[in-house]
């Protein structure tokens, strides 16, 4: 019952997030760490204006997800294949707005969590989304 209220306190938050400005990112943090997930709502303490803020809201949500709901369970049994999370990041490489963000976040941020955080971020904003789910896999390993 707790884990319903705070997943649904998380999604009324991450709804403001969708907004060209990052409203609400603070209340986001705070649900994060009222369901003990510190180290995810650490990822966006000081997110820089190049990474898209109507995307860190809808990155936050699934690193800290660990379940699915609805249909979306058949997710699990059909894996994103590597070959298309591959053509993604080319495709993504390609955009040249994606690709120079992609590049200036590699070349700002020291910390390889926060570069995932970020490069996730991006690629959700590009719509990349099988790129986005690989690096979220990625950090969420990181994170264990």
């Amino acid at each position: 019952m707790k884990r319903a209220a705070i997943a649904v306190l998380l999604f009324l938050v991450l709804s403001e997030a969708e907004a060209n400005e990052c409203v609400g990112l603070q209340k986001i943090r705070e649900s994060l760490m009222a369901a003990n997930k510190p180290r995810v709502a650490k990822l966006a303490e000081d997110t820089p204006e190049k990474v898209p803020c109507g995307s860190i809201g809808p990155v936050l949500s699934r690193l800290a997800r660990r379940e699915t709901t609805g249909g979306r369970r058949l997710e699990r049994d059909r894996p994103v294949s590597a070959a298309r999370v591959q053509a993604e990041m080319d495709a993504a490489h390609r955009d040249p707005e994606v690709r120079d963000l992609l590049e200036e976040v590699a070349r700002d941020t020291p910390d390889a969590n926060v570069r995932l955080f970020y490069e996730a971020a991006i690629l959700d904003d590009g719509g990349y989304y099988a790129a986005r789910d690989a690096k979220i896999d990625q950090l969420r390993k990181q994170l264990e």
